[in-house]
């Protein structure tokens, strides 16, 4: 059976719909409660991006293992455009991942650190939780185990890692659409608009150390919606030390090669 693709190819098809994924490494200086618990280098988790709704699909929680202190690592969301006949004239995927979505989190983890990662899933309309029945880690060896537990997904690791969590089976158990095959055209898979399949992503990094100053002169603190000029006294010093604020985005040219 031909089954979705993995989680990394939904990745590259959202982005094709003409989603910004924004990899942003959030460099704020304030840290969740659970960033120093049991020392430097073992768990950082940055605080929620000003102005910017949160998925309406999923939410996230993070702690070390045995420690009772949970923190919550802001759940990034993208999403496909809907079907529509518009948007199907000229964004060939939204005819067939139209309201596909990723929700995804990022947090700083140290070497050998065992991290447990909490995933809630949540009605889009009233923000309750919803119950999680299945849930299964791709791939299988970045993690050291996973269950659901009380309608939650849990997840173990022990290393900087990057993974996917299918839930309740949306890529697993369904097959995939293909456009080419005779009778395999759009609507032979219903997976769009308010049946589109909601994905989830953990990138847990490691440690930047390090990290540009604010306090520093060298050092330029881009503010949300501020492009930095491109001169200043901070140019001649560091010209790399830009230090994104909370919500700031960089702005450059992609590389000609």
């Amino acid at each position: 059976m031909f089954r979705f693709p993995k989680p990394c190819l939904l990745r590259t098809a959202l982005t094709l719909c003409g989603l910004s994924i924004f990899g942003i490494a959030l460099l704020a200086s304030g840290k969740a409660s659970a960033s120093d618990a049991g020392g430097p280098y073992e768990l950082s988790v940055y605080p929620p991006v000003p102005s910017l709704d949160p998925s309406p699909h999923y939410r996230f929680r993070v702690r070390q293992v045995e420690s009772g202190e949970w923190a919550e690592p802001f759940a990034w969301f993208t999403k496909c455009p809907e079907s529509n006949p518009e948007n199907d004239a000229s964004a060939y995927y939204s005819e067939f991942i139209g309201g596909w979505s990723q929700t995804y989190c990022n947090f700083e983890m140290g070497e050998g650190v065992f991290v447990e990662v909490e995933i809630t899933r949540l009605d889009p309309d009233t923000g309750e939780p919803i119950d999680i029945h299945t849930a299964t880690p791709h791939p299988r060896r970045k993690v050291r185990s996973w269950r659901v537990e009380d309608g939650k997904a849990y997840v173990i690791i022990d290393q900087p890692t990057l993974f996917a969590v299918d839930i309740d089976g949306q890529m697993d158990e369904n097959l995939a659409p293909r456009s080419q095959v005779p009778g395999w055209g759009a609507s032979a898979f219903p997976f769009t608009n308010e049946n589109a399949i909601h994905t989830v992503t953990v990138f847990a990094k490691p440690f930047i150390k390090d990290k540009p100053d604010p306090n520093d002169p060298s050092v330029y603190l881009v503010e949300p919606g501020e492009i930095p000029d491109e001169d200043g006294d901070w140019t001649s010093r560091n010209p790399h030390s830009l230090k994104m604020a909370r919500g700031g985005m960089s702005y450059c040219d992609p590389p000609s090669s």
